[in-house]
């Protein structure tokens, strides 16, 4: 099974003149399956009038499951009024991880309280995209990436009373929720007990012209909490509406094998329209997959219909048009000429949108190549940032 790690170094306050500081640990979130919560445990009560200074958040997943995820931060509680910004994503060969960074932007915009030895929620991390297994959630402390400092993967707090973090020890464990551990070279971390799983793991979408109908297909590896899929289009890729309702074919939304699902648009009109599903939680919650496009002609070639996001951070998704059921080699080459990335792609007959990680290219433009199992070609290209 693949696993999912969480990587936020420990969270500690240590006064200059004191033993004093907040250890972390980690929970399924409250709020959705596909949620954790970090947790704090002070060793002291706040002074009056104590202010944040500097926080920062890190978190990793393996490479191997980081096409198409992506992973949001919201402050809780304490945390509630700061505002975080995203640093570039980038992957951690070490550990095969691919990181993800927030960063404080306005500290010191409230004074912070809490009470020796009472927990508390500081903040909520959630996972979207589309990984293919339920995983252990980590928080983890690593002290020597990037020349033997904690400066680029860690999570901490400093005060505007001249607070400093102490990194000899980082984390508790609950009973029951998370246990603590270290790496062989003596990092430490601290893991859920359970596996923490995304409500759905969408395979798949795709669809193709039939007559005067679009026939649309889409798969699903895992569901759990699911309700279903509402299936929208649109003629001009921006406004979307509603169209029609698949209800989840797992049993009380909760599956672990290959479900596959299907929806008729028989009111078809323009020359080409966008779909995408919104697929919803049964407690509420939902998200987006990625789009597929159908123009008024059946593809007969292969056809690179378009990239989006372009510029590209992490992961581009590939708009393919195909004329029938194909393996195609996608190439990217760099200004120089030089290939940096080869994959094979699988297709259905019509439109398919699929994710490409593209995190461990250098910022750039490159030259997309497509060639179809017959020698087709179509070609595109695509800015890194």
């Amino acid at each position: 099974m693949k696993q999912i790690f969480v990587l936020i170094t420990g969270l500690m306050l240590a006064l200059c003149s004191h033993a004093q500081f907040i250890r972390g640990s980690i929970q399924p979130g409250s709020g959705g399956i596909n949620k954790v919560d970090v947790l704090f445990k002070p060793t002291y009560t706040s002074a009056g009038g104590e202010y944040v200074d500097y926080v920062q958040f890190s978190l990793a997943i393996p490479s191997a499951v980081s096409g198409g995820v992506t992973a949001s931060l919201v402050g809780v509680g304490n945390f509630s009024t700061l505002s975080f910004s995203q640093g570039a994503a980038y992957t951690y060969a070490p550990t095969g991880e691919r990181i993800f960074t927030w960063v404080c932007l306005n500290p010191a915009v409230t004074a912070m309280s809490w009470t020796a030895n009472t927990e508390f929620i500081g903040a909520t991390v959630t996972f979207l995209g589309n990984p293919s297994a339920a995983a252990q959630v980590r928080v983890v402390d690593y002290t020597n990436y990037g020349g033997g400092s904690n400066s680029n993967t860690y999570f901490a707090i400093t005060t505007t009373a001249g607070d400093r973090t102490d990194y000899a020890d980082f984390f508790y464990q609950n009973a029951g929720v998370s246990t603590l551990g270290t790496y062989g070279n003596a990092d430490q971390f601290v893991r859920t007990d359970g596996n923490i799983t995304l409500p759905v793991g969408l395979l798949s979408f795709n669809g193709y012209k039939d007559g005067s109908r679009n026939q649309l297909r889409w798969s699903t590896s895992t569901e759990q909490n699911n309700l279903g899929f509402e299936v929208q289009r649109s003629l001009d890729g921006v406004h979307y509406s509603s169209i029609g309702f698949v209800n989840s074919l797992a049993n009380g939304g909760n599956s672990n094998v290959t479900l596959n699902y299907a929806f008729t648009d028989n009111n078809v009109s323009g020359s080409k329209q966008f779909y995408r599903l919104r697929q919803a939680d049964l407690n509420g919650g939902s998200k987006l997959s990625n789009i597929v496009l159908l123009k008024s002609d059946k593809p007969t070639l292969i056809t690179l219909d378009g990239m989006f996001p372009n510029p590209a951070v992490s992961v581009v998704n590939m708009m393919i048009a195909s004329p029938a059921k194909d393996k195609v080699l996608v190439t990217l080459v760099d200004m120089s000429g030089r290939t940096v990335l080869q994959k094979q792609l699988n297709v259905e007959t019509g439109s398919n949108t699929i994710p490409v990680d593209v995190s461990g290219l250098a910022g750039g433009t490159y030259m997309v190549r497509l060639q179809s199992g017959n020698g087709e070609v179509s070609t595109g290209k695509l800015v890194k940032q």
